[in-house]
């Protein structure tokens, strides 16, 4: 906020839930400004679209903001005890039959695949209030897009040690653990789906979810330190907006 308040707003970043188009469509001035500055959104990705107006290497995606302290509990009650990760591919949410492009197809064939794949898949329509249980006894966690690239499940799986499988080739994971997490299908590759899950490696370092995390307070790891630590980068690199 104080750098904020030293350049007047010029270089600060602007914060979205999903795009910052939303923000560049009011007015060309705004436009123009918001257009100087680094975007901190959800729904990072890997090329430019001007569907997101998400610029890789400029703008940066962070973790969505989430009250895990439930989970986290939950974890600590069951700490030293095995899990039993009795589900291979899991999956509850929406699916819109009658609206194709929702999901852009990832939905749509996962729904099928489940149905030829009943013991490799745990895939319902809508919600469940055993979603973090059913979550934890998986193995992977599938993300497919929906309306948009991203998926909030991705960061749920990783409290619980459950690995996210990012079914999207557009979405752009956090860069602090881009590195770590960040296996992927594209769509043509959703019908090898059941031998690929049996192939990819599965391990999630420990810290991985805690640097998804806001935690209030913050504390040293979390997303808010991993996320200074990437403008800190970019300060030292000179790689930030010029006045």
């Amino acid at each position: 906020y104080g750098v904020y308040l030293r350049q007047r707003g010029r270089t600060i970043l602007t914060l979205t839930l999903d795009r910052a188009i939303q923000f560049f469509e009011i007015s060309p001035p705004l436009y123009e400004t918001l257009q100087r500055m680094i975007i901190l959104q959800h729904d990072g990705s890997q090329v430019y679209s001007p569907l997101t107006g998400f610029r890789p290497g400029w703008d940066i995606t962070i973790p969505t903001y989430r009250n895990y302290s439930d989970i986290q509990a939950m974890q600590q009650r069951l700490a030293g005890k095995q899990t039993q990760r009795t589900i291979v591919g899991y999956f509850q949410g929406t699916f819109k039959p009658t609206e194709p492009r929702y999901g852009h197809g990832y939905r749509s064939k996962l729904w099928h695949l489940a149905q030829q794949h009943p013991n490799s898949f745990y895939v319902r329509n809508g919600h469940s209030e055993l979603y973090w249980h059913e979550l934890r006894m998986a193995r992977w966690a599938l993300c497919p897009e929906g309306w948009v690239p991203w998926s909030p499940r991705f960061y749920d799986a990783l409290q619980v040690g459950s690995m996210p499988l990012i079914l999207s080739e557009r979405w752009l994971p956090p860069k602090a653990i881009r590195r770590f997490v960040n296996e992927r299908v594209g769509l043509t590759e959703m019908d090898q789906l059941p031998e690929i899950l049996s192939k990819l490696p599965r391990a999630i370092p420990t810290w991985v979810a805690l640097a998804v995390r806001w935690q209030v307070p913050a504390q040293p790891g979390d997303a808010f330190h991993q996320l200074m630590a990437e403008l800190a980068d970019r300060l030292n690199a000179n790689n930030l907006p010029d006045l």
